[in-house]
């Protein structure tokens, strides 16, 4: 079985980033990690490029919400002029990262309305990765989308953090659904300790087992699309 790891929201230099590229490190799994790069810090891109097991994806621009015509929160909508500014984050992050970048699109909250999505392939853009739902968009020529199945933040007004052995039984019940590589998705900014310790046991488990590989995000975005 095949896996692979997302993060979002990095930015700041802040010491729950330090403790999640930790766990990469320690267990030498790849993490792509979702900047948000009109909010990214000097300090952030040093760290990032410390660790030898993470590749960059570009979080839409700032995390803003402009609200999609549903009344969802969203930054990627398409009556804005955005364009332009999502080509010159993906050169900045490129710049910075180098080859540890990969010219994918996390769109914040995992969202981003269909007339912009279509352009993604003209405005430079080679990978799409949202959260995967019952019903799969239409492909886009050129553009390979990756999604993640399993989200580790149980969210509303209880949330909480799953455990380990809930994070494994949530993959194992997205394999029965979804066809290609399975995704876990992050969130290290509302990561408290015991959730890193959960996370870090969750991959750990899934490591043990003979079948079970992780792919970094450079590889994954080469493939074909996946539903």
């Amino acid at each position: 079985m095949t896996f692979w790891w997302r993060d979002d929201d990095a930015a700041a230099d802040d010491p729950r980033l330090e403790r999640l590229l930790a766990i990469a490190e320690a267990r030498a799994v790849p993490i792509a990690l979702a900047v948000v790069p009109e909010r990214l810090e000097a300090a952030t891109v040093r760290r990032i490029l410390a660790c030898p097991w993470v590749q960059v994806l570009q979080h839409g621009l700032a995390h803003e919400d402009h609200r999609s015509q549903d009344g969802r929160k969203c930054e990627l909508v398409d009556r804005l002029d955005l364009d332009r500014r999502l080509v010159a984050a993906r050169v900045m992050l490129a710049e910075r990262f180098g080859e540890r970048f990969v010219p994918a699109l996390v769109p914040p909250w995992n969202r981003i309305e269909p007339g912009l999505r279509a352009r993604l392939p003209e405005l430079g853009f080679t990978g799409l990765s949202t959260f995967a739902g019952r019903h799969s968009p239409p492909p886009v020529p050129g553009l390979c989308q990756r999604d993640t199945h399993v989200d580790v933040i149980r969210w509303g007004e209880d949330r909480r953090h799953l455990d380990a052995t809930e994070i494994v039984a949530a993959l194992d019940a997205a394999a029965e659904r979804h066809i290609g590589p399975l995704g876990l998705l992050s969130h290290h900014l509302v990561t408290d300790a015991s959730g890193f310790v959960a996370l870090d046991r969750a991959i750990g488990l899934l490591q043990d087992r003979p079948d079970a590989t992780f792919r970094a995000s450079d590889a994954l975005f080469r493939g074909p699309a996946a539903a």
